[in-house]
């Protein structure tokens, strides 16, 4: 029996697609924002839900970032949690007035993006829009802190940066992946793929000795 290591390996090379996830599971919290009597929670378990099946179509399940998409979620509606006492003293502040003071901050990115003619290939249309929101991420996120701290206060900003921490870092390894292996050809994800193969040989090897 192969190590599970060595088949990690294996499958985190050839499988998963992180654009894929990237692409589709921002629309999951359609349901999130949708309050239901005044409490946004009410949506949460449909939007982990849809999280969770847009990670396994993706092939993205068991990824870090993806799994703190569905933990933070759950312990923001989690009662006696902090982020659940964060949430529940910032919620109103947050979702309806900090959200839409935070629009303008985006600006750039939407005329980029309105801005892009399309080279003909869908897949590299993908990449290209990709590398935009990359370029134009950081500075949205510092505005939109900004206009987070000026209209809810300090804790506030602490509850967003929690709250928003794992789609963060989703953006950046899917701009780092899909971006460097753009640019290099694929390179790395190819190299690691022939390690892993040779290892498995080496270790059949050893085991029909």
């Amino acid at each position: 029996m192969l190590p599970a290591f060595l088949l990690a390996i294996q499958f985190a090379v050839i499988n998963g697609d992180l654009l894929c996830m990237y692409d589709n599971y921002p629309a999951c919290y359609a349901p999130l924002f949708r309050r239901k009597n005044g409490e946004y929670c009410s949506g949460a378990p449909q939007t982990i839900k849809c999280i969770k099946e847009e990670a396994f179509a993706c092939e993205v399940e068991e990824y870090r970032e993806v799994l703190d998409l569905e933990s933070t979620l759950q312990k923001m509606c989690q009662p006696g949690t902090n982020l659940n006492k964060m949430y529940e003293k910032h919620k109103t502040c947050y979702f309806e007035l900090a959200n839409k003071a935070a629009v303008p901050c985006y600006d750039d990115l939407d005329a980029a993006r309105q801005g892009y003619h399309s080279t003909g290939s869908i897949h590299q249309d993908k990449l290209e829009l990709l590398k935009l929101e990359c370029r134009y991420n950081d500075p949205g996120i510092i505005c939109t802190e900004e206009k987070v701290k000026e209209t809810c206060g300090d804790e506030a900003l602490l509850f967003y940066r929690n709250f928003t921490e794992p789609n963060h870092e989703l953006a950046l390894r899917t701009c780092i992946e899909n971006i460097a292996a753009s640019s290099f050809g694929n390179f790395w994800k190819l190299l690691l793929l022939h390690v892993s193969t040779l290892l498995l040989v080496i270790l059949m090897s050893n085991i029909n000795l």
